[in-house]
């Protein structure tokens, strides 16, 4: 696994992370999202509880836009529906881990972008948040 440059020192560039982990970390009260991009770089983002909430919010509205736009008509029941069949069509993975090498960032804003087919998580640092 190699280092990453700090994305708040890199903020002109798009990382597109192929997997990821979020864990709970008592300790700092914050969530850790490690992520390892296509070139192998690992990195590892900080997010606030307020910072999640907003994130699952917007998301959880997405994809009941999405489910109404289909016509369903018991939206819970689609969306449970999609989680399981995603969760089986997904193989087994060992958890990321970006270890020291890996530079941290605290995550002070999100930009979510939805496409045709997926979501888009725009990770926003420092003054650019």
């Amino acid at each position: 696994m190699k280092a990453s440059k700090p994305p708040a020192r890199d903020p002109g560039r798009a990382v597109s992370l192929q997997r990821l982990t979020l864990t709970y970390v008592a300790a700092e009260d914050r969530m850790r999202l490690a992520g390892i991009a296509k070139d192998g770089n690992a990195i590892t983002l900080w997010l606030t509880q307020r910072l999640c909430n907003q994130m699952v919010r917007t998301l959880t509205g997405c994809l009941e836009k999405l489910a109404e736009a289909r016509g369903a008509l018991a939206k819970d029941a689609v969306l449970s529906l999609q989680q399981t069949a995603a969760r089986q069509n997904l193989p087994a993975l060992p958890p990321v881990t970006a270890g020291p090498e890996a530079v941290p960032a605290l995550v002070r804003g999100i930009e979510v972008r939805q496409s045709a087919r997926r979501f888009v998580l725009a990770f926003k640092f420092g003054k650019e948040a």
